[in-house]
């Protein structure tokens, strides 16, 4: 088994910082452009395809609440909106950057009348949500896997549908596993909570306070793990070890590039709504927020890998070091 080195300071102090590390990554996107196409492809249908509608499940929720006693009438509202604004579709951008998806259809400017799909049974559309959610995260993993190549340098060829595939199922247990980590520190909040308030204590704002907390850190702990999995070609387990060591080892540098990272992500969509009053500045919009968007994505890699490499971790961080991108 291969030991593990304590990286230096003097290695510390090789590893690019978080303003050369997007600076990189964006310089690698302009090589493949093509990669931003996934997520423009999926806004394009997000903004002129068909909707579909959860209203009949919300219509069945709305008249289940207006048959409890003293239901907060607010309640009701949010889940009548719900049902009139949710489109389904959307949940096929769960692990792909778009701009409908971000700022909403009705932030952008329309084209024609917007169809909605209305006829499904409410029973149907809870398996159909996990299946578009499912979806969603196989094609976001092709998306993944493509900028992970990129940023190992390595061509694309036959083996990538086979990494891209592995890969998929790969994140599909990353996720699994992430669901039952949540439940496994939601159950003991609301058994305490339950257990408390027997017995005359309210401690839920405290207990919630806690779990929220924990969970917090450990989404900065495993922030790194979906791209553990594509650059370094692991498995969900392997890939959560690799990113809790990358960010214990490198905790400030992985905080301030986290910070970075979000404040890109979520501040570009709402500056490029300055565009989107238009058709013709709709596409510019979707266009630049895909770029930008896979520059995020390369650079968290990169900051990943360059800090996995320090720290002697084994896997193909790097296709080939010294050839160019292509």
């Amino acid at each position: 088994m291969q030991s593990q080195r304590r990286p230096s300071e003097a290695d510390n102090q090789k590893l690019p910082g978080i303003i050369d590390t997007f600076g990189e990554a964006f310089a690698l996107v302009v090589q493949r452009p093509y990669l931003a196409l996934v997520p423009v492809l999926l806004d394009l249908y997000l903004w002129l395809g068909a909707s579909l509608s959860v209203k009949p499940l919300a219509d069945e929720a709305e008249r289940w609440l207006r048959s409890l006693p003293n239901v907060d009438a607010e309640a009701i509202d949010q889940v009548v909106r719900f049902g009139e604004n949710f489109d389904l579709f959307s949940l096929l951008g769960v692990s792909i950057p778009t701009l409908v998806g971000q700022l909403g259809r009705g932030a952008v400017a329309a084209v024609g009348d917007r169809l909605w799909l209305t006829d499904l049974p409410w029973w149907a559309i809870p398996p159909l949500a996990a299946a578009l959610v499912v979806t969603g995260l196989i094609v976001g993993t092709l998306y993944l896997t493509g900028v992970a190549y990129l940023v190992r340098a390595q061509p694309f060829s036959r083996r990538f549908w086979r990494d891209a595939g592995r890969n998929a199922v790969r994140m599909l247990g990353f996720v699994v596993i992430t669901i039952l980590g949540a439940m496994l520190l939601i159950l003991p909040v609301v058994f305490t909570s339950v257990l408390l308030m027997v017995i005359g204590i309210n401690a839920v704002p405290l207990l919630v306070l806690l779990a929220w907390s924990a969970g917090m850190w450990l989404f900065f702990l495993l922030f790194f793990a979906q791209y553990a999995i594509v650059v370094s070609d692991v498995g969900p387990l392997r890939a959560i070890y690799l990113s809790y060591n990358v960010v214990r080892r490198n905790i400030w540098g992985a905080a301030g590039f986290i910070v970075v990272y979000f404040v890109i992500s979520n501040g570009v969509p709402v500056a490029l709504n300055l565009l989107t009053s238009s058709p013709v500045g709709v596409v510019l919009a979707m266009g630049g927020n895909a770029f930008i968007a896979t520059g995020v994505i390369a650079a968290a890699m990169l900051f990943y890998r360059d800090r996995a490499r320090a720290l002697g971790q084994p896997g193909p961080l790097s296709h080939s070091p010294a050839g160019p991108a292509s």
